[in-house]
């Protein structure tokens, strides 16, 4: 199970790898994080649980939808657990991250054009327009 766990986090870390300023590293609790410049936008346990955190809003309505988990250790917070078995969670898990990170980045970008092309790219990720809401990605 370690040596698949630890191939399917090289291949999350590759599908990340084209956005601007993001790096993985060891997670001080085993595993990898993934980090955008110097802010955390999720990491990956060898036990395949991969933690986002969230505003609470958003991480409720990703569990409503059945996406993710609330987390074990801190519920009443924004984390947020998405279990990696096998290849075929690698796309739901890449999506998580780039939730994450697009909505980091749209938070702390300031210049109008900057927060329009972060609000984009939240919106063409897979998840509902309430999730999408919950991050403020959808402006009326």
């Amino acid at each position: 199970m370690a040596l698949q766990i630890i191939a399917l986090v090289g291949e999350i870390e590759k599908s990340l790898s084209e956005l601007e300023h993001i790096h993985a590293a060891a997670h001080e609790r085993g595993g990898r994080e993934f980090v955008w410049n110097t802010t955390e936008i999720g990491h990956i346990h060898w036990n395949g649980d991969l933690d986002i955190l969230l505003s609470k809003k958003a991480r409720t309505a990703l569990v409503k939808a059945g996406i993710t988990q609330i987390h074990k250790w801190i519920p009443e917070s924004g984390w947020t657990t998405f279990p990696v078995a096998d290849a075929t969670d690698i796309a739901t898990a890449t999506n998580l991250l780039r939730l994450s990170y697009f909505h980091k980045r749209l938070r702390k970008s300031t210049p109008p054009e900057e927060r329009e092309y972060y609000s984009t790219q939240l919106s063409t990720l897979p998840f509902s327009s309430e999730i999408l809401s919950a991050l403020g990605a959808l402006q009326s």
